[in-house]
C-alpha cells in the first residue's frame, strides 16, 4: 500500500531515477516531471501529498512553479542552489523545506516523512 504520492519535478535524468527508485523502495508512489511547464499543468489538476521540486528546469525555473501553482500544496525545493538568498527566497513562498544536492538518502527520506504522515 503507498504511503503516499509524490510528485517530482527534476530535468537531471540521475536524480530523478535516484529520487524515484529510493521512494519507491519506500512504498511512495510517484510521478515524474522534467520541466515547469508541464509541472503546474499537473499541480494544477491532480492531487498530491507532497512535491519534489527542482529550481533549475528548462522552460519555466522552479520559482516561477511556485509562482503560478495552488497554494495549498506542500512543496518541498530539492536543489544544488544552496545560497541563503535562494533558500530565503522559496521559503517565502511557503515551501515546507529545502534540501540541498546531493542528496544524503537517510536525510532526505527523514525529511519526506517528516512532511507525510499517513
Amino acid at each position: 500500500m503507498s504511503k503516499g504520492r509524490i510528485l517530482i519535478v527534476e530535468d537531471n535524468q540521475m536524480n530523478m531515477t535516484l529520487m524515484n527508485d529510493v521512494l519507491n523502495h519506500y512504498n511512495y508512489e510517484t510521478i515524474c516531471i522534467d520541466n515547469g511547464e508541464e509541472a503546474i499543468n499537473i499541480i494544477n489538476n491532480e492531487t498530491f501529498d507532497l512535491i519534489l521540486l527542482d529550481l533549475q528546469l528548462p522552460k519555466i525555473s522552479g520559482f516561477d512553479v511556485l509562482k503560478n501553482i495552488k497554494k495549498d500544496v506542500k512543496v518541498i525545493i530539492v536543489s544544488a542552489c544552496a545560497m541563503e538568498d535562494d533558500v530565503k527566497k522559496a521559503l517565502n513562498y511557503n515551501c515546507l523545506d529545502y534540501i540541498t544536492k546531493p542528496l544524503h538518502i537517510k536525510d532526505f527520506i527523514s525529511r519526506i516523512e517528516k512532511y507525510i504522515k499517513k
